[in-house]
């Protein structure tokens, strides 16, 4: 039997208020710009004044290759972020793949470890860029759990579970591919620092 209306209606209000917990996360690029405002006796219009601003500016390109975007209003914004120190025995590694040094990753990978005094791994998890609409975390304790710092991992790459779009940078298998393959490299150089 389907679900009435009022059952879909508060199912719905359940996943926004999941939803706004995470925060507001979007693709894009942000910019930062200023402008001149044209009138003559403005400030901006002396000669090396740099315009009317900050003006922070979301731009995103949609399937087919067309872009929009939209002047960000005040809060909405991420200025700054804290990161609490970790515990002894953890280590940390970023890998990723760019068309050229600089570019946006095709696919990124951060992994943490955390070993136990026997230098064994305890848990471990990954974040990915640019293989899903947001920056993915996965949890890969329950296929790491319990080897050495330096066990072979390739394995790792089936429990990587992405399930990344196509466009024009990279086909939905190039990325997926490139997921595994970073995963084990990250995860790999994580423990090893975690073990140093």
């Amino acid at each position: 039997m389907n679900p009435s209306l009022p059952e879909l209606e508060a199912r719905r209000a359940q996943l926004y208020a999941r939803l706004a917990g995470l925060g507001d996360f979007r693709r894009g690029s942000v910019s930062e710009n200023f402008r001149r405002c044209g009138k003559p006796n403005c400030v901006c219009a002396a000669p090396g004044h740099r315009g009317h601003g900050p003006r922070w500016l979301w731009t995103r390109t949609l399937p087919g290759g067309r872009s929009v975007g939209r002047q960000l209003s005040p809060g909405e914004l991420a200025v700054e972020a804290m990161f609490p120190a970790q515990p002894p025995r953890t280590g940390s590694a970023v890998e990723e793949v760019a068309r050229r040094h600089g570019d946006y990753a095709v696919c990124g990978v951060c992994a943490v470890v955390w070993l136990d005094e026997d230098l064994h791994i305890v848990s471990a998890r990954a974040a990915y860029v640019s293989v899903a609409p947001t920056p993915l975390v996965l949890d890969l304790s329950a296929v790491l759990a319990g080897r050495a710092y330096d066990a072979d991992v390739e394995d790792v790459r089936d429990a990587v579970a992405v399930d990344p779009e196509a466009d024009i940078h990279a086909s939905a298998a190039y990325r997926r591919h490139l997921a595994g393959v970073l995963t084990a490299r990250a995860v790999r150089a994580a423990a090893r620092e975690a073990a140093a």
